[in-house]
């Protein structure tokens, strides 16, 4: 039974993302944002694991680098070949920067603790006239290269495309992290993450260091969260540099490199929330077909999520320290796991003061017992099946499960199916409990086997641990019986 609870145990608690949250996440991100093991019970074939998740349709997970990066920025490789872009939602065309007008300090802006969406971009002020820092100022080939540089860190941390920026020479080639790309997929990307609200701030350039004939080499870096960073923690961030080699006619080659080593890891917390209320949100990203206008449209969705978890996330009061057992559907997951574990207490806690109980236990104290007669035979759950749409208030839960015990292992048959419906407040506080009946099945094949075998092999104990109405005693003095008794129902089974 202890190799039973066990795996039971960890199919409830479910196997999500290493915490180590390693670089092949793009190749892995199914398998480590899986919840649940698909190990049958190693002694009852019968007998399947419990799977507490939604019951949203399975989507399948697109696994390349777009998922990654449009999922959260809290994998490393999740920015990657599109880290490099910002700027507000609009489709249509912005008007060339006069770059001429650029100085040569690049703006900075201080990254957001909350949730909220940034404040949208002031629309870039033409040169007045008799600005002499305008058009008519002449500049080096040093000072124009920073120039170049700096306008086009500047549209990043302005929330401006800064590919719809002259800075780039004809011919221009672009590579992140050394993997060779192409403007148009670096456009694409810019074009993603504008509409999905991810933030780019503390941009900075340094001076231009000569590499030939009017040749400058420009280092600038940045720093990024995403809109599903921002929502659990703004700690840490991305940080990106970008180096351009700058001639006369603007950028010819543009390559950037990023480091999340600083960035806090929401991988688990976040993937965990979308398979319990959002699958579809592992679908969103490339291939974009149709262009820049199915990337802006696929931003907004991403976007739209990631203000989804900060609203449920505020709700509840969930943070990087208890995801876990945040929530609704989170704390069904620890009801269940604490009554296999035979964790009475943790279970008690749960339960608001006021908790309505019916068909399982009268009040919360109860569970001592209850607990102590269910480990005594047994218990198991297989599969448990949360669901929870997210709109009720209190939170309404509906876990579906299958009910066996030692009795139905040894007999050969189950599980059974039941029903649990709870009412979750916005503490986490159980405040309503409903179990339906056992099932009819399970009181024919099940309880009336083990009736007729007590009465046949313990008749003097059957007032013991059997009530008038055929129910189960579950006093300290009838566990210790019912401990002895289902080891000998099993033996006499066998």
């Amino acid at each position: 039974m202890a190799d039973d609870l066990e795996l039971s145990v960890r199919s409830i608690e479910g196997e999500g993302p290493s915490p180590e949250f390693v670089a092949d996440l793009r190749r892995q991100i199914m398998a480590n944002t899986e919840l649940t093991m698909p190990t049958q019970m190693a002694d009852d074939d019968s007998v399947v694991l419990i799977d507490v998740r939604s019951k949203s349709e399975e989507h399948t997970m697109t696994n390349t680098r777009w998922i990654l990066a449009g999922l959260a920025a809290a994998a490393i490789t999740l920015i990657l070949g599109f880290l490099t872009l910002s700027g507000d939602n609009d489709t249509e065309e912005i008007e060339t920067i006069n770059t001429s007008t650029t100085t040569n300090t690049s703006t900075t802006t201080a990254p957001s603790t909350t949730s909220e969406s940034p404040p949208a971009p002031e629309d870039t002020p033409e040169p007045e006239e008799g600005d002499q820092s305008g058009a008519g100022e002449s500049l080096t080939p040093e000072e124009q290269a920073l120039a170049y540089a700096n306008e086009y860190t500047d549209a990043l941390v302005n929330d401006l495309p800064p590919t719809s920026v002259d800075v780039f020479a004809p011919g221009a080639t672009y590579n992140a992290n050394g993997e060779s790309s192409t403007l148009e997929e670096l456009n694409l990307g810019n074009s993603f993450y504008v509409a999905s609200d991810a933030r780019f701030f503390d941009g900075e350039c340094a001076e231009p260091v000569a590499q030939g004939d009017d040749i400058f080499v420009v280092e600038c870096t940045r720093k990024i969260l995403s809109s599903a960073q921002l929502a659990i923690t703004p700690q840490g961030a991305c940080e990106t540099l970008s180096t351009m080699a700058i001639g006369s006619d603007g950028i010819i080659d543009l390559s950037d490199v990023f480091d999340c080593s600083e960035l806090v890891d929401i991988s688990q917390p976040y993937f965990t929330w979308l398979r319990d209320y959002h699958m579809d949100g592992f679908d969103i990203g490339p291939p974009f077909l149709g262009g820049v206008d199915e990337a802006i449209e696929e931003g907004r969705r991403d976007g739209e999520l990631g203000q989804l978890w900060a609203d449920y996330n505020s709700r509840f009061g969930c943070t990087m320290e208890n995801w876990s057992s945040c929530g609704p559907l989170p704390v069904a997951r620890t009801l269940f796991i604490n009554r296999l574990m035979g964790d009475a207490d943790s279970m008690a806690s749960q339960f608001d003061s006021a908790a309505v109980l019916v068909g399982d236990a009268n009040v919360p104290s109860d569970y001592q017992e209850i607990v102590a007669f269910e480990q005594a035979t047994g218990l198991l759950f297989s599969p448990v099946v949360c669901s929870e749409d997210g709109t009720e208030r209190p939170a309404a839960v509906v876990c579906e499960l299958g009910l066996a015990n030692d009795f139905s292992k040894a007999l050969g048959v189950g599980p059974f199916e039941t029903t649990f419906d709870l009412t979750v407040a916005d503490d986490g506080s159980i405040v309503g409990l409903t179990r339906s009946p056992d099932p009819t099945e399970y009181t024919n094949q099940v309880w009336a086997v083990v009736l007729a075998w007590l009465d046949t092999t313990h008749p003097n104990d059957v007032a013991t641990i059997i009530d008038e109405d055929g129910r189960p005693i579950t006093t300290p003095e009838a566990v210790e019986l019912w401990e002895a008794f289902t080891l000998e129902f099993v033996e006499a089974q066998a």
